[in-house]
């Protein structure tokens, strides 16, 4: 946002409380709020700074709470497709009828909520989906298209060692939704001793070819990037021989959202 709130909450001052509540010291990081305004109280716009360092406090306590979807994906062992052959997952877009955010955290956590939803074809298609195929180098190949499945404008990213993945959590690094759905999927453990290839050796018997593409704009408020992570990782865990239920698939999404920081 802009005017007096705008910018991070990165004041060195608040960081004590902040890494208490980074280690899950609730109490801790309380009282070492509460001793830290004191110091942010004699002007009006100190008083927003505050604020401001009071929002990112709780950021971190819902992004905690969020990350616990983990404990709720539990995908199964089924077989694996052949290497080369493609598993496709299409998705609709999204529109909301009524009710929009109140599904979000932290609100759902405190009240609940209730939305309702359309799934809707774009132009007779579903716009958004993703694929992916086992191959024999142990490597990864991610693909990305902004502007459907056959777009020319593509990205992709080559990750054959742990450190090419290690900008998954930079929702603009190149890749970053697809290399986030692989560490979130568990097919890949980053940061890990094990190499990568060796890793992919042993959980997949060989590397990944994973492709996404949506017709849908950014931002369309279609629920593009949500939909998209449901298609990944429906795709990837197919691919990979391990089944899922819904429930599963809704939290993987719900953590891969905040591995990438973008979760609300």
């Amino acid at each position: 946002g802009g005017g007096l709130r705008g910018g991070p909450a990165a004041n060195p001052a608040w960081s004590p409380a902040f890494a208490l509540l980074e280690k899950k010291d609730l109490p801790g990081g309380v009282r070492e709020l509460a001793l830290q305004r004191k110091n942010w109280l004699s002007r009006p716009h100190l008083l927003v700074r505050a604020a401001r360092h009071y929002e990112g406090a709780g950021q971190i306590l819902i992004r905690q709470a969020v990350m616990s979807a983990q404990r709720f994906i539990t995908p199964g062992r089924g077989e694996a497709p052949p290497v080369g052959a493609w598993v496709e997952v299409d998705c609709p877009a999204r529109m909301d009828l009524s009710g929009g955010w109140s599904d979000t955290p932290p609100i759902t956590f405190e009240r609940g909520g209730a939305v309702v939803n359309v799934a809707v074809r774009v132009d007779g298609r579903r716009p958004i989906g993703a694929r992916a195929r086992r191959i024999r180098e142990p490597r990864l190949l991610l693909v990305s298209s902004s502007g459907g499945r056959d777009c020319q404008f593509t990205t992709e990213t080559v990750c054959e060692t742990l450190e090419d993945l290690q900008d998954y959590y930079q929702p603009h690094a190149p890749g970053a939704l697809l290399k986030a759905a692989c560490i979130c999927s568990g097919l890949v453990i980053c940061p890990s001793q094990q190499p990568l290839g060796q890793q992919l050796m042993e959980r997949c018997g060989g590397g990944l070819e994973v492709h996404s593409w949506s017709d849908l704009p950014h931002g369309s408020g279609l629920g593009t990037s949500s939909i998209l992570a449901g298609a990944v990782l429906a795709a990837l865990y197919s691919c990979a021989g391990l089944t899922f239920d819904p429930s599963s698939l809704i939290h993987a999404v719900l953590y891969l959202e905040q591995l990438l920081t973008t979760g609300k």
